[in-house]
C-alpha cells in the first residue's frame, strides 16, 4: 500500500545562527532536498533583538508566570497532602471497627 502525504505534512526542522539572510539562503540551497520540495527560511529572533522596555516587559512575565506555577504546585501539594489524611483517617476508622468487632 503506497503512503500518501498531504501537502501539509512537515518533515522536520533546522536551526541555524548565521550572520546574514544571504548565509541562510546558502544553507537552504546545500540542503538535500528533492526538487519539488520546499525549504521556509524564518528568523528567529532573540530577547536582546528587541528594545530594553520590551526585554524588561518578557523578564516581569517570565517572573509573573514562574510564580503562578510555583503557586499552583503549593495548592496542588495541600490537596494531595488532605486527600493521603483523609484515606488515613479512613483507613483507621476501618481499622478500629475491624478491631472492635474481633
Amino acid at each position: 500500500m503506497k503512503r500518501q502525504l498531504r501537502k501539509e505534512a512537515i518533515g522536520g526542522y533546522w536551526i541555524i545562527h548565521v550572520r546574514s539572510r544571504e548565509e541562510a539562503l546558502e544553507w537552504a540551497r546545500r540542503a538535500p532536498m528533492a526538487n519539488n520540495e520546499i525549504i521556509d527560511v524564518h528568523q528567529i529572533y532573540e530577547r536582546a533583538d528587541f528594545s530594553i522596555v520590551v526585554q524588561k516587559a518578557a523578564v516581569q512575565k517570565a517572573a509573573v508566570q514562574k510564580a503562578a506555577v510555583q503557586k499552583a504546585a503549593v495548592q496542588k501539594a495541600a490537596v494531595q497532602k488532605a486527600a493521603v489524611q483523609k484515606a488515613a483517617e479512613g483507613f483507621e476508622e476501618l481499622s478500629n471497627a475491624a478491631a472492635a468487632k474481633a
